[in-house]
């Protein structure tokens, strides 16, 4: 599993951190913790489809019920679900950081290559 580079490595100041999916699924559990609920809902609004939200609250209402859990389990599964879904968008994002810093990379050789073989 490759290891997932924080946000903090793309400022050139501050050193790379790099995480595995479960190091960056603990401290996104602790930051959302910290958030107070307008910041949720900005974060929810910016990263989450409505169409997610809905169908969260539906399946797992619904499992709930087929599966007898208590009030208190199913009260928390719809967070659960959204805060997985957090991490994959979040795993995703980071990913894709590390593509593009890699093309950026590769780009800049292949085009010292073509100025040595040019000469």
């Amino acid at each position: 599993m490759p290891k997932l580079v924080s946000p903090a490595a793309h400022n050139p100041h501050e050193p790379e951190i790099r995480m595995n999916t479960s190091e960056l699924a603990w401290e996104l559990a602790e930051l959302f913790g910290e958030l107070d609920t307008a910041q949720i809902n900005e974060m929810l609004a910016k990263n989450v489809p409505l169409e997610a939200l809905e169908f969260f609250a539906s399946y797992t209402e619904s499992f709930a019920k087929s599966e007898q859990l208590a009030d208190s389990a199913a009260r928390r599964l719809p967070n659960l679900m959204l805060l997985g879904y957090l991490l994959r968008v979040l795993e995703e994002r980071l990913l894709e950081g590390d593509d593009s810093d890699a093309d950026e990379d590769g780009a800049a050789e292949d085009e010292g290559e073509e100025g040595e073989s040019a000469e």
